[in-house]
């Protein structure tokens, strides 16, 4: 059914009337007394979470790498399937990689501290990136070159590329909050977002291991 201007605004002003009554405020907001919008900074509140974030999805990529035998790290489900090593040595590229397009490309962007910039929600990122649903296919520079090759090696490895991220995320000055680039989920996200971008890229990576790890002909022995 298709209703009349007329009716929709009789029915606006009716939950509007209602509002007023029943909560003791008015649904129209008078712009004068609109809150001022600050621009987004990268807060200590920011810096806190995503090194937690960090620490933890590192703990995790140790754990389920570090003691594989040679044989589990060759393993794939199927012919056209990355092993375990190879998916592991992926994050251990990309892990540098995106940091350096990071800072040689997002951080180059001029400051843009317009508090009304569309932005996504830092959750979404993550939730996105995740999302095993959504397959896509790795560009030549990130995909496995096997370099790495043993369990010692690939932890090591990517220990010693995330903690560069890591004490960045620490100690940086520079507002993450404010640089902006186009990314290949979200369109434009701050550099604050690509570094979790980064990180749950690296968690949906972890996933697909797991998935690998539970076939039904992976070698169970360690």
């Amino acid at each position: 059914m298709i209703f009349s201007n007329t009716f929709l605004l009789k029915r606006i002003f009716a939950l509007t009337v209602f509002a007023t009554a029943a909560f003791g405020f008015s649904a129209a907001v008078c712009p004068a007394q609109e809150e001022k919008k600050e621009p987004a900074t990268y807060t200590a509140e920011d810096r806190m979470k995503i090194v937690k974030y960090y620490v933890n999805v590192e703990k995790r990529y140790v754990k389920t790498i570090g003691d594989l035998t040679p044989q589990q790290l060759a393993f794939r489900p199927h012919e056209k399937s990355w092993t375990v090593g190879q998916v592991a040595e992926h994050l251990l590229i990309t892990e540098s990689a995106l940091r350096g397009m990071i800072d040689d490309g997002v951080l180059k962007t001029p400051l843009n501290k317009d508090p009304g910039v569309f932005r996504f929600a830092d959750g979404a990122i993550t939730l996105a990136v995740t999302n095993r649903a959504q397959k896509f296919q790795a560009p030549p520079v990130v995909q496995p070159k096997a370099k790495v090759t043993t369990a010692e090696g690939l932890v090591n490895g990517f220990k010693e590329a995330r903690a560069k991220n890591v004490e960045y995320l620490k100690t940086t000055e520079v507002d993450l909050r404010n640089h902006f680039a186009q990314s290949p989920l979200f369109g434009t996200i701050d550099a604050y977002q690509w570094f979790l971008f980064l990180n749950g890229h690296t968690e949906r990576h972890l996933a697909q291991i797991d998935e690998i790890m539970s076939h039904k002909d992976y070698p169970a022995e360690k």
